[in-house]
């Protein structure tokens, strides 16, 4: 016997406020949280319930399941480090949330932080906290309250949810309300469609967004990147990207190495992808992902989905191999039962094992 232990429940994070972009609306999401006991170790795990990626709660837990039981047929610790990579998943979601506590565990066992564990290079001395800057997300909702979230925010980059009807129009507003206030300066904005227009739209609102580019350049307003503008083929992406002004980086099309070889194939004026341990299963993928990226000439954005701490942490021991962070959703919501990564403003700082220990540093603060 291994002595190994595992448990799943299904948590449901509450949002501060109404989360609306083009795949839709929430107020709440739902997570399964993987946890591995062994002796005196404890890894976590956690698996997103994404509605707009089919993620099916059923098929999560049952194949976190039928993995577990694998797992506890092996030697342990020993074998599972050979295995890691090994187990066979259909869901993305599953396999994120098995593999992420697995790493967990093992780097626990053999007192490395997770990052040192998978071998990300963070360029100093792994003992010690890493930093990464992340955005702040504006979601849609009415310009008074959109243009008040941007006012108020304390952060240099927000990023703002389009994809909708009047969106153009709506960061019109929002631009001509902040730069009369003086509540610009320095802002760095980026922009998600979430895959919500179609080519004629993307084509005609990129236009738009390039003259509102060059015309706030000289208020001090940068704009970084327009994720997703549409959910078509590489090379109608590419009709876009050819005539953005602002980079273009894919999110939702781009899951594997397999996506990102089509891509560098058909849309050579794309910019970057953004990764997600989610859509991609798990750390030791995603890593892997980002490398081959940046090796074919792309930046690349760290990102997750509405998650707790436990799964933000996670992501965020792989941005030191990135270019830019998108790590702020457990900001958004109300009752994260994890505590781990902390926030001073935009800067994300990861747990120390001085602090927290080895593996991710997470453990339960609420129940």
């Amino acid at each position: 016997m291994s002595g190994i232990e595992y448990k799943l429940e299904k948590i449901r994070l509450i949002l501060n406020n109404p989360f609306n972009i083009a795949h839709g609306s929430s107020v709440f999401r739902d997570s399964i949280i993987f946890t591995i006991k062994y002796k005196d170790y404890t890894g976590y795990g956690e698996a997103p319930i994404v509605p707009y990626y089919n993620a099916e709660e059923n098929i999560i837990t049952e194949e976190i399941k039928l993995s577990s039981e694998k797992l506890k047929s092996l030697n342990f610790p020993l074998e599972a480090e050979y295995a890691k990579s090994k187990f066979i998943f259909h869901s993305s979601f599953a396999e994120c949330a098995f593999t992420t506590a697995l790493v967990d565990i093992l780097a626990r066992i053999r007192g490395k932080r997770y990052d040192e564990y998978i071998g990300v290079y963070t360029g100093k001395n792994s003992d010690k906290p890493s930093l990464a800057e992340t955005s702040y997300t504006i979601s849609y909702g009415s310009l008074q309250d959109m243009a008040d979230a941007v006012e108020k925010s304390s952060y240099d980059t927000i990023k703002i949810k389009v994809g909708f009807p009047d969106d153009i129009e709506r960061l019109k507003n929002i631009l001509r309300i902040i730069t009369v206030k003086g509540s610009h300066s320095g802002l760095t904005i980026r922009l998600d469609a979430n895959q919500g227009w179609n080519l004629d739209e993307a084509l005609k609102k990129t236009e738009s967004l390039n003259y509102l580019k060059e015309k706030y350049r000289g208020y001090g307003i940068a704009f970084e990147m327009l994720e997703e503008p549409l959910k078509a083929p590489f090379s109608d992406i590419e009709k876009i990207a050819e005539k953005s002004s602002i980079p273009i980086f894919l999110d939702e099309s781009i899951k594997s190495a397999k996506d990102l070889s089509e891509l560098s194939k058909t849309a050579q004026n794309v910019a970057g992808i953004v990764v997600k341990t989610g859509k991609t299963g798990g750390p030791l993928k995603t890593l892997e992902l980002i490398r081959k990226a940046r090796s074919a000439g792309f930046k690349v954005m760290i990102g997750g989905f509405i998650e707790s701490s436990l799964g933000t942490t996670a992501s965020a021991f792989l941005a030191a191999e990135c270019d830019f962070a998108d790590l702020d959703a457990p900001l958004l919501i109300k009752n994260d039962p994890f505590c781990g990564i902390k926030y001073s403003g935009s800067i994300v700082q990861l747990p120390s094992k001085e602090q927290n220990g080895c593996g991710l540093g997470v453990n339960k603060c609420r129940e």
